[in-house]
């Protein structure tokens, strides 16, 4: 559904970039923002943290997918998703990442608009009272020396995780490189 009604013409004047984003996610901003200026909102795009999925008793290959906590469209996939989930009639919440990825490949689309991996990110998809991903977080940040305002996702944040890791990423040093996966996706700029 919300694929569908993203898919307007003011607001396809109005954006280039289009992010889905679970509530208990932290979404570094400032970080995407500048990801996303080297990119070209024109191309098809259809970005996140990538995984492999085993749809259980169906008729579906396995298959790769942008997982539901952070999903990001250009303004080029945007009508193209659209018509995706209208035609695969994805209305329902629940699986809906597997099922664009799974609906994607049915209709054609998975050759022109392939999962592509953007980001750096922390997950806890334990389903244990009180996720981890803050604690693991600070702990990547140490063990890889890299400042935690380079961490661009994190997903199974509650609330005040959310607010404690924002205070640690507005108190760190600036990031100064960009993620690996984001660096082997851009294009070559002609020099003209």
């Amino acid at each position: 559904g919300m694929l569908v009604r993203m898919n307007s013409q003011p607001l396809l004047d109005r954006c280039d970039w289009f992010a889905m984003v679970d509530d208990d996610t932290y979404v570094n901003t400032a970080n995407i923002v500048s990801k996303v200026r080297d990119l070209n909102s024109s191309k098809l795009h259809y970005m996140g943290v990538v995984y492999k999925y085993n749809k259980p008793g169906g008729d579906w290959p396995s298959g790769r997918f942008v997982h539901g906590d952070f999903k990001m469209f250009s303004r080029a996939a945007v009508p193209v998703l659209a018509e995706v989930a209208a035609r695969c009639r994805l209305w329902e919440p629940g699986m809906e990442d597997v099922d664009i990825a799974i609906c994607l490949t049915s209709l054609g689309f998975s050759s022109t608009m392939p999962p592509e991996q953007f980001g750096t990110f922390v997950h806890d998809n334990d389903r244990d009272d009180h996720p981890l991903t803050l604690q693991k977080a600070l702990q990547q940040s140490k063990q890889t020396n890299q400042s935690v305002a380079c961490i661009d996702i994190l997903h199974k944040m509650f609330p005040e995780d959310m607010l404690a890791f924002h205070s640690h990423v507005r108190s760190a040093p600036a990031c100064l490189r960009k993620s690996a996966a984001l660096v082997s996706m851009l294009p070559k700029k002609n020099k003209t």
